[in-house]
């Protein structure tokens, strides 16, 4: 690798519903995470009047939102969950000079306080314990085929963020690509079942490779978590918190209890 070990790049795929969330993802990304260098933001328009982001549109990827839809035959728009995956399955080839560490994050959540990504010299992966989903493993096994084990049965390695490495990423993309394009070898992969839901997963994917293959250089941390309902949750009583998920589907529910 080139770049110092420690220095990180953030990408953030954007879709529109989170346009609101991105300002304050971005303070939290640029506050709080040591060796923070660029933010990448990538979506089909630019966000604009959002400061401090290197723009990336989606066309510079080898596919777009309507490939995905000629493999996942979804009922219920599903196809663009299946496409951010790919998107940041692929941000080391199309970032020119990006980082050899980048921080795949979520839109729509705020980092609350200062957090290290790496112990010394291992990286650190967050983990969680709800969702544990078949399809997930199911699929990652039929693309990267013997390559791919599952190392902890009550564990999941998706969060609403990963730090993901350039060349372990290219390797990963490189045994897909044993049968194709990686990305159409990834999409025909998933269950036609989990068209309307949910049959794979970049993150077990690269938790799961990267900790089977380089224990050494990985260890495990925790974070707390809370979903914030409205922007009041970013207080100072969120202090004790390292994220606050601001999902879309959690705020519709709270308009229409309260009917805003």
């Amino acid at each position: 690798m080139t770049d110092k070990p420690h220095t990180i790049d953030a990408f953030i795929p954007l879709h529109p519903k989170d346009l609101d969330m991105l300002p304050y993802c971005v303070i939290g990304l640029r506050k709080n995470v040591k060796g923070l260098r660029n933010i990448y933001v990538v979506s089909k328009e630019n966000p604009e009047d959002i400061d401090d982001i290197i723009w990336m549109p989606e066309s510079r990827f080898p596919f777009s939102i309507e490939d995905v839809a000629t493999y996942i035959k979804s009922t219920n728009n599903r196809e663009g969950w299946y496409f951010q995956q790919l998107l940041k399955m692929y941000a080391f080839r199309i970032i020119e000079g990006c980082a050899d560490n980048l921080l795949l994050f979520d839109a729509d959540c705020v980092i609350c306080r200062p957090l290290s990504f790496f112990d010394e010299n291992r990286a650190l992966l967050d983990w969680t314990e709800e969702q544990i989903h078949a399809p997930y493993f199911e699929h990652a096994s039929k693309v990267l085929k013997d390559a791919f084990v599952r190392v902890d049965l009550a564990k999941s390695g998706i969060t609403d963020h990963m730090l993901v490495r350039r060349d372990i990423m290219e390797k990963i993309l490189q045994k897909i690509e044993q049968d194709g394009k990686a990305w159409q070898v990834l999409l025909e992969a998933v269950d036609p079942v989990q068209w309307d839901k949910s049959g794979m997963s970049e993150y077990e994917i690269y938790y799961n490779y990267a900790l089977k293959w380089y224990p050494d250089e990985y260890s495990l941390r925790k974070l707390t978590r809370e979903i914030g309902l409205n922007l009041a949750a970013l207080s100072h009583d969120s202090r004790h918190l390292d994220i606050l998920a601001f999902h879309a589907w959690a705020l519709e529910l709270r308009r229409e209890k309260f009917k805003f």
